[in-house]
């Protein structure tokens, strides 16, 4: 009967301990994720100073291009998205996050933000206040 106390005692800790493992590995994604992302603002502005004061382009850039290539390394399968808008003078970016209802928005005003994945979309050039 000791042995069984034990084991059930044993057991509810590992589940403990998993359960926390795991929310820390998905936090330390969403934080690569964010800074990946966040690498996009400074770069963007010197995309803009150098592109005749235009973003345009900077969707196809190496900037985002290896940004968005290490958050696939962080977070394989995340839904991303990159925008500027028909005059090129704003955009923005934003990745799905581990909690996949999240997301994480930065745009050209140097906005940088948690949102809802349903304001991460094709074609957003701003990120939403959400």
């Amino acid at each position: 009967m000791e042995l069984l106390v034990t084991i059930c005692i044993i057991a509810v800790l590992s589940s403990i301990i998993l359960f926390s493992i795991t929310q820390y590995i998905g936090k330390g994604k969403d934080a690569s994720v964010k800074g990946y992302l966040a690498i996009m603002v400074p770069a963007g502005e010197k995309y803009y100073d150098s592109n005749n004061e235009s973003y345009s382009g900077f969707c196809q850039s190496d900037v985002k291009n290896n940004s968005f290539s290490e958050i696939n390394s962080a977070l394989p399968g995340a839904e991303k998205y990159c925008a500027v808008n028909e005059n090129g003078n704003s955009w923005s970016a934003c990745s799905q996050l581990s909690d996949q209802s999240r997301a994480y928005c930065v745009d050209s005003r140097g906005i940088k933000r948690e949102i809802e994945m349903a304001g991460c979309r094709e074609g957003v050039t701003q990120c939403p206040d959400n």
